[in-house]
């Protein structure tokens, strides 16, 4: 179930991981290098060098075969990375343009957010 209400949950009507894989295949993680985007397996945190907040993934919705981003932020990784990731939940609900990813799907698990972007 998507955030759709999303008054971001507080702890309360969380998702369960399976609501994120029964509806997506979620892939190889991509890693952004210098100039353009590399697969890579196993799922691995952006440039681990410089903590980045999220980690982006290949996402295959099961009944369309389309493909997506997915990206997702570990709660665990503190407050600033549940801000980031509400954040940007809440501007990409807002904003319609060609230029930017559309928001297809976000989900809230205990542990982590995911936002599903067009490709």
């Amino acid at each position: 179930m998507p955030f759709g209400c999303l008054a971001l949950r507080d702890g309360r009507n969380l998702d369960d991981i399976s609501d994120v894989t029964d509806k997506y295949e979620i892939g190889q993680v991509l890693k952004a290098s210098s100039s353009t985007l590399q697969l890579r397996a196993p799922p691995l945190s952006i440039n681990q060098t410089r903590k980045e907040f999220c980690e982006l993934c290949m996402a295959k919705d099961r009944q369309t075969n389309k493909v997506f981003v997915c990206k997702k932020f570990l709660k665990k990784d503190g407050r600033k990375v549940r801000k980031a990731a509400k954040n940007e939940i809440l501007i990409l609900k807002m904003v319609n343009h060609p230029n930017i990813l559309q928001l297809i799907d976000t989900f809230e698990t205990r542990k982590e957010y995911f936002i599903i972007q067009e490709l």
